[in-house]
């Protein structure tokens, strides 16, 4: 394997790690938002 292939293989992990982190905030900001919307409703009950 030479360098430049080294160093695309690197690139495309590099871009799963991101778009993975991507993913995870997103779904912890959801859930917090649902969390917030039920804690609202529940101090308005």
């Amino acid at each position: 394997m030479d360098a430049t292939q080294l160093s695309k293989q690197e690139n495309a992990m590099h871009m799963q790690k991101k778009q993975r982190l991507l993913l995870l905030e997103s779904a912890l900001e959801g859930q917090r938002l649902v969390i917030e919307k039920q804690q609202k409703e529940r101090i308005e009950e």
